[in-house]
């Protein structure tokens, strides 16, 4: 018999964790992806939902080798999460298709917001007396990825780290010298306001995507990796690994609790036929687990939203964590549907 049922018409997977108490977990997670209104138009009607429905990731995916690259989806498996978070998958885009060589983009999603400005492709040559950065080509659309924004790892020819950028290994504009930096590419995301003016500035990295867990300033949640550690409590996490580590969402895309669906989106800068404005579907999911001994009953929680803009495509993410038991107090199976309208969910 399946240990998992799942009566939506979304997405579903469920994975096994610890939490931070060290008990072993099952998280449930339920992916719906609904159709986005076209842009520049205001969507009035509750969002279509996709025939297309994929499970949600349930640990990290990159988009390449993770030394390499950026996250491209947030494992939605973690024991923990201390609210809700946004994540944003696309590209910035001219108004009506017209090149451009800087715009803004930003996302707003009920009381929380973010900007990035974009700007076309430069590179630093060699000024008078110093680096100086070339103009910003024209460009139509550009990837919002951190391999574009401000970050990035210098290596010797032998593989050591010369210097790197604690919060975002893959970027750009870290170099171990000037001569390194010479005709190299300059960040095309920044913050509103920062300005790249000299090769070894320091930035701030931005964008809308998730952060890696070995990435600033995650890693610096993750807890304590000593030898007490290895001796008293691997696989465990550390006993003082903050709840924080769990967030992945970039600054700014991120709540305190979980979210209740109806929240108004406002995406802008990334679609050529103009602003995404519609609001979250509303859905309440239930899930029902089952043991030798008891049944749990319960909501899951709508804590992890992904904009797609490039394929008009938003999916929500419920989750839930209920604990797998062992011997005659075991889970034996869990089931996920969508509530009916009177009822009343456990928390």
């Amino acid at each position: 018999m399946n240990p998992f049922d799942n009566l939506t018409p979304f997405g579903y997977d469920a994975s096994f964790a610890y939490d931070l108490e060290g008990s072993a977990v099952v998280v449930l997670c339920v992916a719906g992806r609904f159709r986005m209104p076209p842009g520049g138009t205001v969507g009035r009607e509750p969002l279509e939902i996709m025939e297309e429905q994929l499970p949600p990731a349930m640990a990290d995916e990159y988009w390449s080798n993770p030394a390499k690259s950026s996250l491209k989806s947030a494992g939605q498996g973690v024991p923990n999460r201390p609210g809700a978070e946004v994540y944003v998958r696309g590209s910035a885009w001219a108004t009506a298709g017209r090149p451009t060589v800087r715009m803004r983009t930003s996302v707003r999603v009920d009381s929380c917001s973010k900007q990035v400005d974009v700007v076309g492709n430069r590179f630093w040559v060699r000024g008078l007396v110093d680096m100086a950065p070339t103009s910003p080509e024209p460009f139509v659309s550009m990837p919002l990825l951190y391999e574009r924004s401000f970050g990035g790892t210098a290596w010797s020819k032998d593989g050591r780290v010369l210097a790197q950028e604690p919060r975002n290994h893959v970027g750009r504009g870290v170099y171990a010298s000037q001569q390194d930096a010479a005709d190299q590419l300059l960040p095309n995301l920044e913050a509103p306001g920062a300005y790249t003016e000299s090769w070894n500035g320091r930035n701030t990295p931005c964008g809308y995507g998730p952060i890696p867990g070995s990435w600033q300033p995650r890693l610096g949640w993750a807890g304590t990796y000593d030898q007490k550690w290895l001796d008293e409590r691997i696989p465990l996490w550390p006993r003082d690994t903050d709840p924080r580590f769990f967030c992945a969402a970039a600054p700014g895309l991120s709540f305190n609790g979980p979210l209740r669906g109806g929240e108004a989106v406002l995406i802008e800068g990334m679609s050529p036929d103009g602003d995404f404005i519609f609001c979250l579907p509303e859905y309440r999911l239930l899930g029902k687990s089952i043991y030798a001994d008891r049944t749990i009953r319960g909501a899951l929680h709508l804590d992890g939203v992904l904009l797609e803009p490039d394929h008009r495509a938003v999916t929500l993410f419920w989750r839930r964590v209920v604990p797998l038991g062992h011997g005659p107090r075991v889970h034996l199976r869990s089931i996920v549907r969508i509530a009916e309208p009177w009822e009343d969910l456990p928390a």
